[in-house]
């Protein structure tokens, strides 16, 4: 394997435990907030540029930050961190620099979400 898998793999690893969550979710929103949190935790170790510009923005944004402590360990937190990640002019870039180090070590997100979201979908 090359470093890149590696570490690839690594962060896919490190992640595992945010994936499970889509055997928790109930519907289709809920099943994008757990996506897009493991596509969050997977760029915080991969793609650690744009995650930063997206860490720095959720705490000095004022409705950012003031969204995610107003539901801080309440239900809805982590739906509010995703939601105002998901607001950020730095989401796309970062899910297009999670995309392209994906598919440069053979890998296709979209492919394994995709069959846990079916899944689950056919399941409820």
């Amino acid at each position: 394997m090359t470093p890149q898998e590696i570490a690839f793999t690594n962060a896919f690893n490190a992640n595992r435990q945010c994936l499970a969550l889509f055997a928790k979710c109930s519907s289709l929103g809920e099943l994008h907030v757990i996506r897009d949190a493991f596509y969050l935790g997977m760029a915080s170790i991969c793609c650690k540029e744009e995650y930063e510009v997206i860490r720095e923005e959720l705490i000095t944004d004022e409705a950012s930050a003031s969204t995610i402590i107003a539901s801080m360990n309440g239900p809805k937190a982590l739906e509010s961190m995703i939601t105002s990640a998901r607001s950020s002019v730095a989401w796309e870039p970062l899910l297009g620099a999670l995309h392209g180090l994906s598919s440069a070590v053979g890998s296709d997100l979209d492919q394994v979400w995709g069959g846990l979201e079916r899944g689950r979908l056919e399941w409820l």
